[in-house]
């Protein structure tokens, strides 16, 4: 019974590991994406504005001159 008790442990941290890369990697991609449609937002939306906000949840744009909401875009 002892032999086969390594086997399971095994095969537990094997799918442990798969998991926790899997999140990681999903994290990571998602992180990536955010960043890029914020840096979209900032440089290519918002270049001739002083300010800008971009609401990642609702993908939205908005850029102000002198606190004047000038542009709203929304990122697809």
């Amino acid at each position: 019974m002892e032999k086969s008790t390594w086997k399971v442990l095994a095969i537990i941290f094997i799918i442990l590991f798969s998991l926790v890369t899997s999140v990681l990697g999903w994290a990571f991609y998602e992180g990536n994406q955010m960043i890029e449609k914020e840096y979209e937002c900032a440089y290519n939306v918002c270049s001739e504005e002083t300010n800008y906000i971009y609401y990642d949840v609702e993908e939205i744009c908005e850029c102000y001159q002198d606190n004047v909401l000038t542009k709203t875009k929304y990122l697809s």
